[in-house]
């Protein structure tokens, strides 16, 4: 996803190596000055991703450079997955300053690999760009910068987790949440799975049904899970329940997703609710079935994969 900046950066490198080369043989030549480079996400679509890298030189000589002698490569990892790798054969350095536009795209196809692995460790991502060039003389040289890295860290549903209880009250029954809990489940490449559960207390006179468990998961607008449960759970007066719930997401919205994170200066908001119907009879004998949230959370997710 920012290889093309590194690219663009190991070019001058290389054509700096060979540069000196020249120097020390002839005496004549000087090595141009990287004055500044600046990389932004371009157009992003659900199957494509362009960044665009804007690198300023200054070359000090009279004359252009044209550095046809000089072949490498750039790949980009998102911790073991290969995002996207770029090559360059030729670069052209006028004299004075200049401004090398470079453009790249990243196949969106591999975010959900890229995804699956973020979580199975343990929501910690390693970018990491590894290249490596060639000056062709009389022998060839091999030339590898050192590797630029940097990491993307996440916590999306560890605030959701807390021993503080709730007061959940509304019309015929009263409920005491005492406790919360989210984790992250079986992790493939197409499907992601969240389970959860509450520690619920019917604090009312009456026993009463949690009869429906619904879980719909958001990231920005993107509805990634929508399950429902319709297996009965009893809450009996006085005593503790616990109320487990399952939400499946699919990994292949991640690419409906991403424009709108990209868009958004790489912020998401990751949003989960767990709703519940429930059901019994009122004190006045009346049966009633109520919709309710057992549970609401956001977390922010923010990321700087191109270091800007």
């Amino acid at each position: 996803m920012i290889g093309k900046l590194l690219l663009a950066l190991l070019a001058l490198f290389l054509v700096m190596v060979f540069l000196a080369v020249l120097a020390v043989a002839f005496g004549v030549a000087k090595p141009p000055k990287l004055v500044a480079a600046k990389h932004s996400w371009g157009q992003v679509n659900r199957e494509s991703t362009q960044v665009v890298t804007l690198v300023q030189m200054e070359n000090p000589n009279v004359f252009d450079i044209n550095t046809s002698r000089i072949s490498f490569q750039a790949d980009i990892y998102l911790n073991d997955v290969l995002m996207g790798r770029g090559s360059l054969a030729e670069v052209h350095i006028p004299s004075g300053a200049s401004t090398s536009r470079v453009e790249t795209h990243m196949d969106n196809n591999l975010l959900p690999r890229w995804w699956a692995s973020h979580l199975e460790n343990q929501e910690f991502t390693t970018v990491r760009i590894q290249a490596r060039g060639i000056l062709h003389l009389v022998r060839n040289f091999s030339f590898s910068p050192p590797d630029l890295s940097r990491t993307v860290e996440t916590d999306l549903l560890g605030k959701a987790n807390s021993t503080d209880p709730q007061v959940l009250s509304q019309g015929p029954f009263s409920l005491l949440i005492k406790s919360r809990r989210l984790q992250w489940g079986q992790v493939k490449e197409d499907t992601t799975e969240v389970l959860g559960s509450l520690v619920v207390r019917n604090t009312g006179a009456t026993t009463i049904t949690v009869a429906r468990t619904g879980v719909l998961a958001r990231m920005n607008t993107v509805v990634m899970a929508q399950t429902d449960s319709t297996e009965a759970i009893p809450l009996p007066p006085g005593k503790d329940v616990t109320v487990p719930f399952r939400a499946v997401m699919d990994n292949s919205r991640l690419l409906e997703w991403w424009p709108s994170h990209v868009n958004a200066a790489e912020r998401t908001t990751f949003s989960l609710r767990v709703e519940a119907t429930v059901e019994g009879t009122g004190a006045d004998g009346t049966p009633f079935s109520l919709s309710v949230p057992l549970l609401e959370h956001q977390d922010l997710l923010v990321t700087n994969l191109l270091g800007g």
